[in-house]
């Protein structure tokens, strides 16, 4: 089965909810929070234009919305049913159907104060459509926008494995319509068109807790535990209230952050 149908599938399943796009829903309010936290950091106007590309069936921008109700939001996936859903879920956010890396709507579109991608590179499976995805994208950036990156990481996802056989765990394949990022010719292509300004791994003590110390094997992963939602009500706070992200100095976790300035 292709990725484009695996989600197409998917979406036709769960329609607006979050699991269309990922079963781990603690972790995208996580993330929702990074977003919030970075817009405020580097966005001191009130009106700007945002882009996500590969915006699933809209949850992201359906939250983002509320938070900066005089943000214009956009939308691109290649999944027609998400499109589809994201429509209905969201009558003020401008969604298009189109493959980021060989579309021309592009050139239909404006310039963006930011871009930013959440785990949508790392369902392309080429380092080649990659890297088109993000210089064809480049161009509707604004001199001087930001390109924000969450996506996984090959590094963390090893050091997870590591911990886990220290444990006698078994190895945790990565999802096969996955294909996670090497960091550094990822950075060194970054580096090509941006200025990085920030790198972090967001999600070490996140995936420490729920890949490592609490599975009994790698095909039972409780992502909704009490012991779970603690921690990324923990994080959470410490963010919104603190400006604090906290992690490890181990990169356990297969998730990083990182910020671009054009």
């Amino acid at each position: 089965m292709k990725n484009k149908d695996y989600w197409n599938l998917r979406a036709k399943k769960n329609k607006q909810t979050i699991k269309s796009t990922t079963n781990f829903n603690l972790i995208k309010e996580f993330e929702i929070s990074i977003l919030k936290y970075l817009f405020e950091k580097y966005l001191k106007k009130k009106s700007l234009k945002i882009l996500e590309l590969g915006c699933g069936n809209g949850v992201n921008l359906k939250s983002l919305k509320t938070i900066f109700p005089k943000f214009e939001f956009y939308g691109i996936d290649y999944s027609k049913e998400m499109i589809k859903h994201a429509k209905k879920n969201n009558n003020n956010i401008n969604f298009i159907e189109a493959d980021i890396t060989k579309t021309n709507i592009y050139n239909e579109l404006p310039k963006f104060d930011v871009i930013f991608t959440n785990r949508c590179l790392i369902n392309l499976k080429s380092g080649n459509k990659i890297n088109l995805a993000i210089s064809k994208s480049e161009y509707l950036l604004k001199k001087g926008g930001y390109f924000i990156f969450l996506e996984n990481f090959i590094d963390g996802h090893k050091n997870q494995n590591k911990l886990r056989k220290v444990l006698k765990l078994r190895y945790r394949k990565i999802a096969k319509f996955n294909k996670f990022l090497d960091e550094r010719s990822f950075l060194n292509f970054l580096k090509k068109y941006f200025k990085i300004l920030e790198n972090v791994n967001y999600s070490s003590l996140n995936d420490l807790l729920l890949y490592v110390l609490t599975p009994s094997n790698s095909l039972k992963i409780n992502y909704n535990s009490k012991l779970q939602k603690k921690l990324i009500f923990l994080l959470i706070n410490l963010l919104e209230k603190n400006k604090f992200l906290l992690t490890l100095n181990y990169n356990s976790g297969q998730n990083n952050l990182i910020v671009c300035k054009k």
